[in-house]
């Protein structure tokens, strides 16, 4: 899952669907 946790750093935005995803 170290994608979504680098799309995160690059896009502070989507980290929250990120984490919501997880």
């Amino acid at each position: 899952m170290a994608a979504p946790l680098l799309l995160c750093l690059f896009h502070m935005s989507s980290c929250s669907v990120i984490k919501w995803r997880l």
